[in-house]
């Protein structure tokens, strides 16, 4: 699944949102949306996340806020990203461009514009394509490999080793968090569910039809994607609040999330006896005759 760059028009919803002047036609939003300084100071903006999450200690700011308006309104997690930050960034990135508080403010009035489109850019497909990627490339290996267990591990492994420091994968978890009451977040994280649902599905699919392999009559092969996801999901998140936990085994390349998938598949594949799931577990689950 080919993953292009797109209209940034239809994903940057504040951008001149507050512009009252006759140049916020549809036309001229269009060609600022996609105009290479407004990229570069999403661009930007995620580094200076990226930055800020490998820092040591993320407390430490040098403590700077700006005057004006673009600080109105900020969101408190971002309390340390100020414009100057965003367009000294801009002037150190490779494209050779410069921001000015005024082409910014041109842009974005408000800090909490900016902050809402940044969130927004960062679940945008474009960026989610290295696991879209990762996905698509193993489709072929995990269908026909000799050690189906050993493929398994490996993908799993480096699927939790690819988002580990990832800071498009933890804005996200603040886009989730804000999705109930932000329109804009909730549509550009489902988007991003889909496209990646869409991709892991054909994995899947692929996988069992390869293998001979067929699903309980109680389970879809939408449902293993989906839990598939959240279990992929929880122990990302579980990595990110609490390191220490061992998730990953960087020696052995192997992880939890190997085991997960392991044994959704023992349980959820149909060995040959039509029975479905909650039938298994409850004979599993039947106390022996005394």
């Amino acid at each position: 699944m080919a993953i292009d760059d797109g209209d940034l028009s239809v994903v940057l919803k504040r951008l001149m949102s507050r512009d009252s002047s006759t140049r916020k036609s549809a036309d001229s939003r269009r060609r600022l949306a996609n105009d290479a300084l407004t990229r570069e100071y999403l661009e930007a903006g995620l580094r200076l996340i990226a930055k800020q999450l490998r820092a040591e200690n993320a407390q430490e700011t040098d403590g700077e806020v700006d005057d004006g308006e673009f600080d109105d309104q900020a969101r408190p997690f971002f309390d340390w990203l100020s414009q100057n930050k965003v367009i000294d960034e801009v002037a150190s990135g490779e494209l050779g461009l410069h921001g000015s508080a005024g082409t910014l403010r041109d842009r974005w009035p408000f800090r909490s514009d900016y902050i809402e489109d940044l969130l927004t850019y960062s679940l945008w497909v474009r960026h989610w394509a290295p696991h879209v990627e990762m996905a698509e490339a193993a489709i072929e290996p995990l269908a026909t490999a000799e050690d189906f267990v050993e493929a398994v591990h490996l993908l799993a492994y480096y699927d939790l080793e690819l988002l580990r420091d990832s800071p498009t994968y933890r804005l996200s978890l603040i886009a989730a968090a804000v999705a109930d009451r932000d329109t804009t977040a909730r549509m550009a994280i489902g988007e991003m569910y889909q496209t990646l649902h869409r991709t892991w599905r054909e994995l899947y699919d692929r996988t069992l039809s390869t293998r001979g392999m067929r699903l309980r009559p109680d389970i879809t092969l939408d449902d293993v994607a989906i839990l598939l996801s959240a279990m992929i999901e929880g122990l990302r998140l579980r990595m990110t609040a609490d390191p220490d936990t061992p998730i990953l085994d960087a020696e052995r390349q192997r992880s939890l999330l190997g085991i997960g998938v392991l044994g959704l598949i023992a349980g959820c594949v149909d060995p040959g006896d039509g029975r479905p799931v909650e039938a298994v577990a409850a004979d599993l689950a039947r106390k022996p005759e005394e």
